[in-house]
């Protein structure tokens, strides 16, 4: 009887909550787009890390990991994603910017794939192309030229974020 319900509170601890299923599923639904090319991509792309860093703090505080490493890069995530609401510099400073982002979010869900052990071989692909793809981002280049770097980045972290619950 006792050993039933460790292994019942185990599986409570170890399952996802409601509110981090739904922060995930905005999340992955949000990237899932043709990236816009139009003045339209800084709002959609200003959307979608603000949803990426909450299902990553949700993901986070599930698993009782947000401290140490996840917690700074978290933060660091954060700082970074907040430079882009008012760059200054133009376009010229947000292509740095957003590609500081884009390698910030990849480094903040590496943090959590090592916090909750998830190192296998496939995974740690996936990261490394994730990685790729942030750094694919040219920062001499405008950002609504680069749609599909955006588009793949998102991509590929959406299915991560997803593997991670």
């Amino acid at each position: 009887m006792i050993r039933a319900l460790t292994v019942m509170l185990t599986l409570l601890t170890l399952a996802p909550s409601p509110s981090t299923l739904a922060a995930v599923a905005l999340f992955a639904a949000n990237v899932d787009r043709k990236w816009p090319a139009d003045e339209r991509e800084p709002f959609v792309t200003a959307e979608a890390l603000r949803l990426l860093e909450s299902a990553a703090g949700a993901i986070a505080d599930d698993g009782d990991i947000n401290r140490g490493a996840v917690h700074d890069s978290i933060s660091a995530f954060a700082a970074a994603r907040a430079g882009l609401e008012h760059p200054v510099g133009g376009d010229d400073a947000r292509a740095k910017l957003t590609r500081e982002a884009l390698l910030g979010g990849s480094t903040m869900v590496d943090a959590l794939a090592k916090a909750l052990h998830r190192d296998d071989p496939a995974t740690r692909q996936q990261l490394a192309e994730l990685k790729r793809s942030a750094g694919a981002l040219d920062p001499k280049r405008q950002v609504r030229e680069q749609a599909d770097v955006l588009e793949s980045y998102f991509q590929k972290s959406a299915e991560l974020v997803r593997k991670l619950l």
